[in-house]
């Protein structure tokens, strides 16, 4: 540390801990909380890039800030040491602020404090300045062998290296331990979110798209668990969710709700989410805490990627479920059937409805229509690579293209590698 400053946690920004008094500071869920211990100016830009890194796995930042707070500043660290799970140590050149009555500073007291915890350490390099108190700690850590620490030149190369290294710790140290609800199993309704433009929100309001991000996890994660839903935190992707239900009713209401609050959010300037939301129904197996069968969360995803921010699509499927059964003002309006990518037949997709949801989107992100009735190959062509060739040449030197063989020969699956898109009929004739 380098002066008695107050402290903070992702999930409760701007709030006083309810429970300060007594020494126990909450977040709103139970996820993993990962506490960045640092000096505060000189590494205010590497604090941000790890604060990016941890929301990014849904997990919960706990960092100690600016702002006065009327608690003992040892006290307060302590208690928010107490309640985190994982250490997250980041030191360049400067040892920190030593309080009156203490023999070191803050930031190494948050190191011995965390003792017995998972420990990531990253040290700033070069570092010409380095004061002799941290170089001697620095050097203490690595005589006595029990914790290791990586360097990094750059907050963004250190973003990366935190985030993977929490995805392998997580993966080893927390392996079986209760961290989730059970998932559902039998018929399942999966609901798939992301961000729409997340990408370049990140690089252009970084600071603004670090606490929008914040506000949009807990309110999504709120209105999952509110309607019975479960996060599968193993299969979001960066500012995506994952959910599952048992109830197909209870999954396109918390779709439809979180929308209504998402639209309601006073979001940071610049930093304005809309997310686009997919769902589809289907048997499910749940083995070792995860899910077996793949093809029905692989068909929300695709229809999650279909839409537009904002959007909330629903396969034919899912209407089926909760056709007649939605409340709170929801209905389901018919789009239409669309060729999806990866998907061999068109599914019919259906748009989430409310008063207080926008009902004009672009039409939905699709297959370009085929003109043609080649089926779509569902495995590799193998051999034939020269008759291939000469087959997409041809394609390209002339409107129409004959191929001649035997009786019974495949000539759609000859065609489908190599011919365009909205190009080819195939006639076939009997053996003769």
């Amino acid at each position: 540390m380098e002066e008695p400053q107050g402290a903070r946690t992702a999930a409760s920004p701007g709030e006083e801990p309810a429970a300060a008094g007594a020494g126990m500071i909450l977040t709103p869920d139970q996820r993993v909380r990962v506490f960045i211990s640092s000096t505060l100016g000189e590494l205010a830009a590497e604090r941000a890039a790890a604060r990016r890194a941890i929301t990014r796995l849904h997990l919960v930042p706990v960092w100690y800030e600016s702002g006065a707070r009327p608690h003992p500043p040892r006290s307060m660290y302590r208690a928010y040491l107490k309640q985190s799970q994982v250490f997250v140590g980041i030191y360049w050149q400067r040892y920190g602020w030593v309080a009156p009555g203490m023999e070191i500073s803050g930031l190494e007291d948050e190191f011995r404090l965390a003792a017995g915890k998972p420990m990531l350490l990253y040290v700033k390099r070069p570092a010409p300045e380095q004061e002799p108190r941290l170089a001697a700690m620095i050097d203490g850590i690595r005589a006595a062998g029990t914790t290791s620490y990586r360097t990094f030149g750059t907050p963004r190369e250190l973003e990366r290296l935190l985030a993977d290294d929490l995805a392998v710790l997580l993966s080893e140290r927390f392996a079986g331990e209760p961290v989730m609800a059970d998932l559902p199993a039998g018929t399942v309704t999966f609901l798939l979110t992301d961000i729409e433009g997340s990408t370049r929100l990140w690089e252009t309001v970084p600071e603004a798209m670090e606490v929008a991000l914040e506000r949009h996890n807990r309110l999504v994660t709120g209105v999952i668990e509110d309607h019975g839903g479960v996060v599968v935190t193993s299969r979001g992707e960066g500012d995506s969710f994952f959910a599952a239900f048992a109830s197909a009713v209870s999954a396109v209401e918390a779709a439809g709700v979180c929308q209504l609050r998402l639209n309601a959010e006073a979001w940071p300037a610049g930093a304005a989410l809309r997310v686009r939301m997919g769902l589809h129904s289907g048997e499910a197996r749940v083995q070792d805490g995860d899910y077996v069968d793949h093809a029905p969360i692989n068909r929300s995803a695709r229809v999650k990627a279909a839409g537009h921010g904002g959007q909330v699509l629903v396969t034919k499927t899912t209407r089926d479920l909760v056709e007649g059964r939605l409340g709170g003002g929801f209905g389901l309006q018919r789009l239409g059937e669309f060729r999806l990518r990866d998907l061999a037949e068109p599914e019919l997709i259906y748009q989430l409805t409310h008063a207080g949801l926008p009902a004009d989107f672009p039409p939905i992100r699709t297959l370009a229509e085929r003109s043609g009735n080649l089926p779509l190959p569902v495995s590799s062509f193998i051999g034939r690579e020269r008759e291939l060739e000469q087959t997409a040449a041809a394609l390209g030197q002339a409107r129409v293209v004959t191929l001649t063989g035997p009786g019974r020969a495949p000539a759609r699956r000859w065609w489908s590698p190599c011919a365009p898109r909205n190009c080819c009929w195939c006639w076939t004739t009997a053996s003769t």
